[in-house]
């Protein structure tokens, strides 16, 4: 790999993580503040320490970058039903 392939993958890298960053600020202004992550087969809210089931919340939007020939990013904007809880879970997935 040359120079010029190093600076083009970094050049994408950073423009696809600097959308990636845009649309998580996004997600925030609209009241998705609190952050989930997995936690076995269930997602754990980081900010109230609740765990709920996969059917308790409802992804209200979906946001997905390719990061290189392998990878992936997705963004979940979610909710639980009172609406209280609302978040982003990421996920990177590697083909």
């Amino acid at each position: 790999m040359n120079a010029i392939e190093v600076d083009r993958i970094l050049m994408v890298a950073t423009a696809d993580m600097r959308v990636v960053g845009e649309q998580l600020d996004r997600l925030r202004s609209e009241g998705y503040g609190y952050m989930f992550r997995r936690s076995g087969n269930r997602l754990l809210c980081v900010e109230n320490g609740k765990c709920y089931k996969p059917s308790a919340l409802a992804i209200d939007e979906m946001f997905e970058v390719m990061l290189d020939d392998w990878s992936m990013y997705y963004i979940y904007a979610v909710s639980d039903a009172t609406g209280i809880a609302r978040g982003v879970l990421g996920e990177c997935v590697f083909h």
